[in-house]
C-alpha cells in the first residue's frame, strides 16, 4: 500500500514538469461547512475502525501497526480540517 502511494507521488510529480500538476485541482480540504463536517465525521469513523482493527491484530504484527496508522493518519486529517477551519476564519 506505502509504496503504490509513493509511486502515485512520483508520477505526480513528474506530471508536474509538463503543464498544470494534477494535484492542482485535488484540494483535499472541503471549502463548504456541510461538507467539511461529513468529511471530519468520516475521518473519525475511520479512526475509529483503525483502532477496532489493530485491537483484532496480534500486537507487534503487520495488521497491528496497520491499523494504528490508520488511526494516526485519520486524526492527522481531522486536526488538519480544524487547522484550515481556523486559518480561513482568522483570514
Amino acid at each position: 500500500m506505502l509504496f503504490v502511494a509513493c509511486a502515485l507521488g512520483v508520477f505526480l510529480v513528474i506530471g508536474s514538469a509538463w503543464g498544470t500538476p494534477v494535484a492542482a485541482w485535488f484540494d483535499p480540504l472541503p471549502p463548504h461547512g456541510a461538507v467539511r463536517w461529513t468529511a471530519a465525521g468520516v475521518a473519525a469513523v475511520v479512526a475509529v475502525m483503525g483502532l477496532f482493527h489493530a485491537r483484532a491484530a496480534s500486537a507487534g504484527g503487520f495488521s497491528y501497526g496497520e491499523g494504528l496508522a490508520l488511526f494516526v493518519l485519520a486524526v492527522a486529517y481531522d486536526f488538519l480540517l480544524l487547522k484550515d477551519w481556523f486559518d480561513r476564519r482568522g483570514a
